[in-house]
């Protein structure tokens, strides 16, 4: 049977709250699913090297769709997922002892892991205890792949420019790595490196879900820049937000309280109209009865 190491400090780690609250989950719900990517990679990834899509990885947690380039940003942003290459952030590190015992026999292969993480000792040595905790903070080495590479793109200027823009209007403080790099560039290039136009759609998408608690979650440069909402959302940079909100995910209004009131209003006042007229109808009519049966000729 496979196993991970599970330390209690993941529960209070800033690593888990920042993830946390980038995908809009509660505690429990956070640290379930980190611990069910962990058990996938166990099975499909032992060496920690994530060389599948985003939809595969954020499936092996229960997401799809736009969730996907979401939930992989997030994890790169708040230190699970390393990358350049992109692996699991420490996986020798709390993974390793297992990784030992399931290669005993094949001792090249636990090498090679090893080499990997560019893990000092011998192959048949013990993993260190110091380095078997999965929270530790990371470091400036780790982080060093969220610096701009020496082989920054021709437009890499502007791909830092509207990145600046989407933090500065969102009021985020996020990170540029390389993936989020790879995103903008494309959009860009989708929209003639129209940087103005851009910054337009994001201000519409700001306005539009900011206040809103299911969809604010959503104004991350994954879900922005996504290849299949990017270029609807610069198209529609100049349009005017409606007033009942439409859910991007189905494309249903949201409910508008005020109009709803309004409509009740309007409602309770034709009903009570109604009641009224009837009540006036039926007293006449009593009144018309009582008439007739003192005057014997006055129908008449």
């Amino acid at each position: 049977m496979a196993w991970i190491e599970s330390h209690q400090a993941i529960e209070r780690h800033p690593k888990t709250l920042d993830l946390m609250n980038s995908m809009g989950w509660g505690l429990d719900e956070t640290i379930g699913k980190l611990h069910r990517f962990w058990w996938w990679c166990v099975d499909y990834a032992p060496d920690g090297q994530l060389k599948f899509s985003d939809d595969i990885l954020a499936s092996s947690v229960g997401l799809s769709g736009e969730q996907a380039e979401v939930f992989v940003g997030a994890m790169v942003d708040a230190g699970w997922i390393d990358e350049g290459p992109k692996r699991v952030h420490q996986w020798w590190d709390y993974h390793g002892r297992f990784l030992k015992v399931k290669f005993k026999d094949k001792p090249e292969r636990w090498k090679a892991i090893q080499s990997l993480y560019s893990v000092t000792g011998a192959v048949t040595g013990a993993v260190k205890d110091t380095a078997t905790r999965p929270t530790d903070r990371q470091t400036d080495t780790d982080r060093q792949t969220d610096k701009p590479t020496s082989k920054e793109p021709k437009g890499g200027a502007l791909v830092d420019l509207l990145f600046e823009k989407f933090c500065e209007i969102t009021g985020k403080a996020l990170k540029l790595n390389d993936s989020r790099r790879r995103l903008i560039k494309r959009s860009l290039k989708d929209c003639d490196n129209d940087i103005e136009g851009a910054e337009l759609a994001i201000e519409r998408k700001n306005k539009e879900w900011k206040d809103d608690e299911e969809m604010k979650h959503f104004l991350t440069p994954e879900t922005i820049f996504g290849a299949s909402k990017w270029l609807k959302y610069y198209e529609t940079r100049t349009d005017k937000i409606p007033n009942g909100k439409q859910n991007s995910r189905n494309g249903a209004p949201t409910i508008d309280r005020n109009a709803g009131n309004a409509n009740a209003t309007q409602k309770l006042g034709a009903k009570r109209l109604r009641e009224l007229v009837e009540a006036s109808q039926q007293e006449a009519g009593r009144q018309l009865s009582k008439d007739a049966g003192d005057d014997p000729d006055f129908l008449f």
